[in-house]
């Protein structure tokens, strides 16, 4: 599992890839398509764990990655806390 990977909180269950991120989103890449509008209960297994909440906003298929999708993704529930662990996790993916 790469150090960019996304897994349902409560099932462990791989959800995708993180191809970008910021303070207020990321764009996920995936197996299979999103629901788009759900909110997902996120886990980063990063280092330590960070769990955060993400609601689905688009999900389209790759051309160049056949049988993959990217989706996007609005960052819920900010706050503070969350705010740093962000920013020390896109400091981390970006070495």
């Amino acid at each position: 599992m790469s150090n960019r990977a996304l897994l349902d909180k409560n099932t462990d269950q791989f959800v995708g890839d993180i191809i970008e991120l910021s303070e207020a989103g990321m764009m996920v890449q995936s197996p299979a398509p999103l629901p788009v509008n759900r909110v997902f209960h996120l886990k980063m297994p990063a280092g330590e764990n960070l769990f955060f909440k993400a609601r689905t906003v688009w999900c389209n298929r790759l051309e160049e990655s056949e049988g993959h999708y990217a989706s996007g993704f609005q960052i819920l529930g900010e706050n503070e806390i969350s705010r740093r662990s962000l920013k020390r996790v896109l400091a981390m993916l970006l070495r």
